[in-house]
C-alpha cells in the first residue's frame, strides 16, 4: 500500500497542511499559511517555521514493512536530524544524520506480523519532505483517534533542542503520555510576542501549554516584558476560551544569575508571569525551576537546552502536574464525551497503559 497525498494526510498528526513539489515530495507544515509568511522576515526564522517539530505519521496497521524516501533541510541551527519509529508507545526503531552529510536517502524497516500502532516522528529540527510512502504488505491502514488535543507554543526547548531522537522530546512526550494529537508550534530563538498567534479552526485545542521567557529575560527590559507577556497571554485566552491552558516559567539554565538587563532578574520572568495569570481565567502557572534538577548533565549543550534524559525528567513532572490540575480543577477539559475520556488519574506512576490492545513486548529495536 503506498500512500497518496489523501493517505498521508489522513494519517498525520501534527500538521495543519501539506506542501507538493513538482517531484512529488510532500512537506508537512505545521503553521498557516499567514504565520509561515510572518516568519519569512528572515531565511533562519522561515526555516525553522517549516521544521517538522511535533510531526507523526500515526496508523493501526498489519503492514510487515514501512519504507520512505526523504529529503531533508535546515530547519534549525543544529546540524542534526533524527527519525523515530514506535509500536504503540514504544521505541522500535531510530536512524539519524546530520545534514552536512547525506540527507535524502530511503529508509525501510521490516516489522512484526499482526496489527500494529505505528508512529513515525519526523526530524524536529529539519524541514522534511517525503515520497513514496509504503506500508508493504497492508491490508488497511486507520487513523487512530486521540482524546484531546495539546497545543503547544514555545521557543527552542519546546521545537526541541537538541535530541537526536525526536520522539524524546517535551512536546512528544507529553502527546504521548496525554494520549493526544499534538501541535507543536514552538519556534527556536522565540519570545512572547502576539504577532506570531492565530485562531486554528482545524485543531481546536483542549489544553495550551505556553513555554517562553527565557530569551525574553536575555533580550528585554523587565517593563517590556511585562507588557508582551500580558499581551500574548490575554490573546490566546481570548482565541480559546473554553481550553485549558498552562504557562511554563523557564527551566534552570546555568547563567540563570547573570543580569542581562538591569534590574530584571532571572527570578522575575516566575513572578511577573503568575502576577499576570492571576488576573486571566483558567490560566495556570508552572514553576519550571521545579521541573527540571539544576544539573547541568542533563543538559546538551551543558547551558539551556535539555538532552534526551533532561527532556524525560522534564515532561514526566509537566504531567504529574497536568495530572494534579485534571483531579483538582474544575476547568480541566474532559472534551466532548463521544470521542473523549478526562485526564486518567496517576499516582505512584505517570505511565500511561498500551493502547493498541496488547500489553505484549514488542520484539527488540531495529538499527540500520
Amino acid at each position: 500500500m503506498i500512500l497518496d497525498k489523501t493517505a498521508l494526510s489522513e494519517l498525520t498528526q501534527g500538521a495543519l497542511r501539506w506542501e507538493w513539489d513538482a517531484e512529488g515530495f510532500g512537506t508537512p507544515l505545521r503553521l498557516t499559511p499567514e504565520q509561515t509568511d510572518f516568519y519569512s522576515r528572515t531565511e533562519s526564522d522561515f526555516s525553522r517555521a517549516r521544521a517538522s517539530a511535533g510531526v507523526c505519521l500515526e496508523c493501526h496497521t498489519d503492514a510487515d514493512a514501512l519504507s520512505f524516501e526523504y529529503c531533508l533541510s535546515p530547519g534549525s541551527s543544529r546540524d542534526l536530524w533524527g527519525f523515530d519509529l514506535y509500536l504503540g508507545r514504544r521505541l522500535f526503531a531510530h536512524t539519524e544524520g546530520t545534514l552536512s552529510g547525506p540527507h535524502a536517502g530511503v529508509w525501510k524497516v521490516p516489522l512484526p506480523q499482526g496489527e500494529k500502532h505505528l508512529r513515525l516522528f519526523l526530524p524536529n529540527l529539519a524541514v522534511t519532505s517525503l515520497r513514496d510512502v509504503e506500508l508493504t504488505g497492508a491490508s488497511y491502514a486507520h487513523r487512530p483517534i486521540h482524546p484531546r488535543r495539546l497545543l503547544c507554543f514555545g521557543d527552542s526547548i519546546t521545537q526541541g533542542y537538541a535530541t537526536h531522537f525526536p520522539s524524546m522530546t517535551l512536546a512528544n512526550l507529553l502527546g504521548l503520555k496525554l494520549d493526544a494529537a499534538l501541535l507543536n508550534q514552538g519556534m527556536a530563538g522565540e519570545v512572547f510576542y502576539g504577532g506570531s498567534l492565530q485562531k486554528l479552526p482545524d485543531f481546536p485545542p483542549d489544553l495550551i501549554l505556553i513555554a517562553y521567557g527565557t530569551n525574553d529575560w536575555q533580550s528585554k527590559t523587565k517593563s517590556a516584558f511585562r507588557r508582551d507577556a500580558e499581551a500574548y497571554l490575554r490573546t490566546v485566552r481570548a482565541f480559546w476560551p473554553e481550553a485549558f491552558a498552562a504557562v511554563l516559567t523557564p527551566i534552570w539554565r546555568i547563567d540563570r544569575d547573570t543580569p542581562f538587563t538591569k534590574g530584571f532578574l532571572f527570578p522575575h520572568v516566575r513572578e511577573i508571569l503568575e502576577e499576570i495569570c492571576e488576573s486571566i481565567p483558567g490560566m495556570r502557572v508552572i514553576d519550571g525551576e521545579n521541573l527540571l534538577p539544576p544539573v547541568k548533565e542533563l543538559m546538551e549543550d551543558g547551558k539551556v537546552h535539555p538532552n534526551e534524559l533532561g527532556f524525560q525528567i522534564y515532561a514526566e513532572r509537566v504531567f504529574q502536574e497536568l495530572s494534579t490540575a485534571a483531579q483538582h480543577k474544575t476547568d480541566f477539559p474532559p472534551g466532548p464525551p463521544e470521542q473523549r475520556n478526562p485526564l486518567p488519574a496517576h499516582t505512584a506512576t505517570l505511565s500511561v497503559p498500551p493502547q493498541d490492545g496488547s500489553a505484549a513486548e514488542p520484539p527488540l529495536p531495529y538499527h540500520p
